[in-house]
């Protein structure tokens, strides 16, 4: 590789570094069924089937502000239960994370439980 071409490869890296960093937070939601609880069939005459719903889980990642969905409508959530979606994310401005109710984490990266 020449020296001029590394020296534009480092700079696209820490213009596209910096960018991220100035713009804000990187993150990804989980979808995920909660762990799953006792039921009991109301009848008899019920099938597994009749108990469970398709729900579409998976991650979505947000980088900047563009989310891009990841999720497939591969879940079974039984009666009762439902889906979980936690908020992971890192950045320059999770410092205003402990404002927010239920933050966990640091002020570089943490979750936000939902």
């Amino acid at each position: 590789m020449k020296p001029t071409m590394q020296l534009h490869a480092k700079q696209i890296t820490a213009i596209t570094t910096l960018l991220l960093f100035l713009s804000g937070c990187v993150g990804v939601v989980v979808s995920v069924p909660e762990e799953h609880k006792i039921y009991t069939p109301l009848t008899d005459q019920k099938t597994d089937s009749d108990l469970t719903t398709r729900a579409w889980c998976g991650v979505t990642l947000w980088a900047v502000v563009v989310p891009i969905p990841l999720k497939l409508p591969v879940c079974k959530l039984h009666v009762g239960q439902s889906l979980t979606s936690p908020f992971y994310a890192c950045g320059p401005l999770m410092i205003l994370g402990p404002i927010a109710h239920g933050y966990q984490g640091n002020a570089l990266c943490g979750v936000f439980p939902k």
